[in-house]
């Protein structure tokens, strides 16, 4: 799979409410480094991240992968993440951060590990 058409089935995964497919793009052990909610691993776990704690607090999610960079094992990408809160107090606001992803991908192309440098301070 080109990396282009693997980070297009990672954001419409969480933009669609499916977290099987995202757990599908991982290896039956790969970890999912959340910057909010911590490490998730195992593809059921990773499922759960977005059907369970992304959905839980939020709705309507925008996920833009941008200038991705690949040396073959590691790759970066920098994003756009947004979403509508649906806590009480955020009253319906639209929350935006930008961040860059690391993922180590196996031989399979299957993500081993992903981390994430996030500005997640509100905003």
């Amino acid at each position: 799979m080109q990396i282009k058409e693997m980070l297009k089935k990672f954001t419409d995964a969480v933009e669609t409410h499916q977290g099987v497919n995202l757990g599908k793009l991982f290896a039956e052990d790969g970890v999912y480094h959340d910057a909010f909610y911590g490490a998730f691993k195992g593809r059921a776990r990773v499922a759960e991240l977005i059907d369970t704690w992304f959905y839980k607090t939020a709705k309507n999610f925008k996920w833009d992968m941008l200038e991705p960079v690949f040396d073959g094992r590691t790759l970066y990408v920098r994003y756009l993440f947004s979403y509508d809160s649906i806590l009480p107090e955020a009253k319906g606001a639209r929350v935006m951060f930008e961040g860059v992803s690391i993922m180590k991908l196996n031989k399979d192309g299957l993500i081993e590990e992903y981390r994430e440098v996030a500005d997640t301070a509100p905003a």
